[in-house]
C-alpha cells in the first residue's frame, strides 16, 4: 500500500514519470498481492489514457486477467478494453493529447498559485 500511494503521491505532484516508474516497479516486485493487482490496472490506465499505447496497456491488462481472472479489477479492464478497441488510433491519440493538455493546464494553475 505504502508503494502505491508513494505513486500517487508523484501524480499529484505533477511527477506522473515517476508514479509510472514507481508502478512499473510495483508490478515487477509484488507478484500475487493486491498491490500487484492494482498496479498493474493502473499501469495499463496509464498508458491508454495518457500515452495512448494499446500494446503496453494491453500487456497490463492481458496479465492482470490472466493472473486475477475472478477479482474486481481484471473485469473492469475487460470491460474498459472492449471500450478502446473501438477507438480509432486517430482518436484514441486526441483522447490522450487532451488528457495531457488538461494536466499540463491544471499543473500551471497550481504552480502559479503557489508563487503568488
Amino acid at each position: 500500500e505504502a508503494a502505491l500511494s508513494t505513486s500517487q503521491m508523484w501524480f499529484q505532484l505533477w511527477e506522473t514519470k515517476k508514479g509510472e516508474e514507481v508502478l512499473v516497479w510495483m508490478v515487477e516486485k509484488f507478484a500475487n498481492t493486491y498491490a500487484h493487482e492494482r498496479a498493474l490496472f493502473y499501469l495499463g490506465n496509464r498508458y491508454i489514457m495518457y500515452h495512448g499505447d494499446r500494446q503496453k496497456a494491453w500487456q497490463c491488462y492481458e496479465r492482470l486477467v490472466e493472473e486475477y481472472p475472478d477479482r474486481e479489477l481484471a473485469q473492469a479492464a475487460t470491460k474498459y478494453w472492449a471500450q478502446v478497441t473501438k477507438l480509432s488510433a486517430v482518436e484514441l491519440r486526441r483522447q490522450a493529447d487532451n488528457i495531457n493538455q488538461q494536466e499540463r493546464e491544471a499543473k500551471a494553475r497550481e504552480q502559479k498559485g503557489k508563487y503568488k
